[in-house]
């Protein structure tokens, strides 16, 4: 019977892992495959919903020099369509926290912190916990993951490391589509100049 339930717990243990690789392959592929930061930011908050039991996971792109953070995607469009609010300043609730103070806040009972606004949106999808991760690449803040659940977050060395994987490949990303999306104004501009000339 100790044989049969080591083996039970050793197969459950390589099947979360297999799950973990193939979220981790999903996104791998969405961010190799497109400059959509709709289609890319919302696959990096889906995984991490399927990764950490998160019940919702929202992405917030920061704007460092007007000190927001705006919100880009989500994992489940129904809680996400009510959010009370879409954009917050550098300091301002949870997100604003994480994004102003640049590290991880992990909070076990959101109704028991005054960082958290809006308490009866929380209460209406019987949300308790959040977990707050900044997007960082070479010093500068590119996004905030914040991801809510019912009970508060556990996540083991495997779940860690592959959470910090998803934010790296983030920042990536994020990196990847700004710059596109500069060098296609660059070269509309180009254009323009030259038609004029």
């Amino acid at each position: 019977a100790g044989v049969l339930v080591r083996n039970a717990g050793r197969r459950e243990a390589l099947e979360g892992r297999a799950a973990r690789l193939r979220a981790l392959s999903r996104v791998n592929h969405v961010i190799s495959s497109s400059l959509d930061e709709r289609e890319v930011l919302g696959a990096i908050a889906r995984a991490a919903a399927e990764l950490t039991g998160a019940s919702f996971v929202s992405f917030w792109v920061a704007d460092e020099a007007a000190q927001h953070v705006t919100l880009r995607a989500v994992s489940d469009e129904r809680p996400g369509m009510d959010l009370p609010f879409t954009s917050l300043g550098f300091g301002e609730g949870s997100v604003g926290w994480v994004a102003a103070e640049r590290r991880i806040l992990d909070v076990a009972d959101v109704f028991a912190d005054g960082r958290f606004v809006a308490p009866a949106w929380w209460q209406g999808r019987d949300l308790k916990s959040f977990l707050g991760v900044p997007v960082l690449l070479d010093g500068s803040l590119l996004a905030v993951l914040a991801l809510c659940g019912r009970s508060a977050f556990r996540l083991g060395a495997d779940e860690r490391e592959l959470l910090d994987s998803f934010i790296a490949q983030a920042a990536v990303a994020l990196r990847n589509m700004r710059l596109y999306s500069e060098s296609s104004l660059y070269a509309r501009r180009l254009e323009t100049l030259t038609g004029l000339s």
